[in-house]
């Protein structure tokens, strides 16, 4: 089972297109992420308690969250494209709370909590594209540094072209499970 963590999404009318993708593809699920982060990570446990054989796949803050899972549920095969690397420190914080400084100071202590060193580089497969014009590709290069990565040229923050990976994607799995999502 692929579980889907998107990126953050205020407006509750967007909807991932990778997400749209992979459920339809690969029947993937696609959680409706709450905006904080521990209902956020309480959502995305659940779905993993649920299901076995799992991989992870997560794009943005949903990338910071699946790290965290990944890491916290050992062996689980994760997969994500442009994530956000230290969110508590990030632009994308005041987007969560806006201009409430105590909110800021709660929020990003909690995501702080979640941001943890990867001890399994071998599970995470990483792709980044070097256009990335909300996050700097560089910060998830030094920190993911020692996992399987991708880094293009070009691109952009939603990850341009994703379609293109679903094969890839399938034999990550493959190659951690035996077999096809």
């Amino acid at each position: 089972m692929i579980i889907y963590a998107h990126g953050l999404q205020l407006n509750k009318s967007d909807v991932s297109s990778k997400g749209q993708l992979l459920s339809s593809e690969l029947g993937a699920i696609v959680p409706d992420l709450p905006v904080y982060p521990d209902a956020a990570i309480a959502t995305l446990e659940r779905q993993i308690l649920t299901h076995s054989k799992v991989m992870l796949v997560g794009h943005s803050l949903g990338g910071f969250y699946m790290t965290y899972l990944a890491e916290k549920y050992d062996d689980l095969p994760v997969m994500l494209t442009n994530p956000v690397v230290r969110p508590q420190r990030s632009p994308l914080l005041k987007s969560i709370v806006g201009n409430d400084e105590t909110l800021k100071d709660a929020v990003a202590a909690k995501l702080a909590a979640y941001d943890v060193p990867i001890t399994k580089p071998n599970n995470f497969w990483v792709m980044l594209q070097r256009a990335d014009d909300v996050l700097n590709y560089q910060d998830a290069l030094e920190h993911y540094k020692h996992c399987n990565l991708v880094v293009l040229n070009g691109g952009s923050h939603k990850f341009d072209d994703f379609q293109y990976w679903l094969p890839i994607l399938s034999y990550f799995y493959q190659r951690h499970y035996g077999r096809n999502p």
